[in-house]
Formats: structure tokens, sequence, C-alpha cells
């Protein structure tokens, strides 16, 4: 990951983000609110990503349809809904965020930019239990979808890159270690 480039991006979304706090905390409507929300949203997706902010988890038919042909195209999930990121960065992060503006690089490599790779059709099912008002937690949105993540930690072999060859477009070797975050 270009530690450069999310470091000036991120900085200058934390301004941005404490800019439209005003705004957003100023207002009871509740679609600018949301407005606000999609922006920072936004911002968030197109910080730098890279296969270090890979969980090391797959969904089971991501797993298969790359067994079954490495050119399939799989989605990097965030497991951190992005609107849901940017309510919480406008509410509980803010005084940390004004205090700090590195905080948001911290929050995004460590928790709002993870990712799991699952397919196209898991990824719009996800979304029925990512949005705001219905996200419980990553764990509970997965559930509910019926999707099945596999840790490839655990099933990790020597050849495991070798047998499924598209694996490596979307996780790092070696598989990463899930931090409690």
């Amino acid at each position: 990951m270009n530690e450069i480039a999310l470091k000036k991006k991120s900085n200058a979304l934390a301004n941005v983000i404490i800019s439209l706090s005003q705004n957003y905390h100023a207002t009871n409507d509740e679609e600018e609110k949301s407005q606000i929300s999609i922006i920072i949203g936004a911002g968030l997706f197109y910080l730098p990503t890279s296969k270090v902010l890979c969980t090391g988890l797959i969904s089971r038919d991501a797993l298969m349809s790359l067994q079954n042909n490495p050119k399939n195209s799989l989605v990097k999930e965030h497991c951190f809904p992005r609107k849901v990121a940017a309510n919480e960065l406008l509410t509980v992060h803010l005084n940390g965020l004004r205090n700090d503006r590195t905080l948001l690089s911290r929050l995004y490599t460590g928790r709002f930019g993870k990712y799991h790779v699952v397919t196209k059709q898991e990824n719009q099912i996800l979304k029925r239990y990512q949005k705001l008002g219905v996200f419980e937690s990553e764990i509970d949105s997965y559930d509910k979808a019926g999707i099945e993540l596999i840790d490839l930690k655990d099933v990790q072999n020597d050849h495991l890159f070798d047998e499924i060859p598209g694996l490596a477009k979307y996780v790092n070797r070696p598989i990463p270690t899930l931090n409690a975050n």
C-alpha cells in the first residue's frame, strides 16, 4: 500500500469530515445528514487499497468460483459499510479526528478499509444487511445473508496459491492473521 498517498488522502478526508461535521450536527434533516454520510463514505472508498487490507477470509462460494475458473471476478467486500463508518467518524471519532488527523488512516487500515473476498451475488445480498440502521456487526450481516466465510490460514497449504491461481489477485502471501479489531 502506498503509505504516503494514504497519509495525504486520509488527512484531506479528515479535514473534510471535520468541516462537514458542523452541518451534520446542526441539522435535523435526515436527507441532509444522509448526503453528508454518502460524501464521506465515497471519500473512504477512494482511499488507497491493497491486498494487505484483506482479512484472509473468503466466502465458500468465492473460493469454489476461483477453483472452477481462476479468471472469475470476485468482490473485495468491505467488512464495515462505508456509510456506517462515515456516521461513526462524524460521532464516535470526531473529537479524536479534531485532535489527531492521522487517526483516520489508522482506523482505515485497522477497520474501515479491511475486506473479505466474496462473489458479486453475495455482495448484492450483503447490501441489505449493511445499511445504516440495519447493520449490527460484520458477523451478523454475513450470518443473515447466509454467507459462509472460510479463514484461509486454516486451509493454507504450501500449494494453495498454485491450486487456485486467481487467489493471489485478492490475498497476500502469507495469509494474514486476523486482528480482534
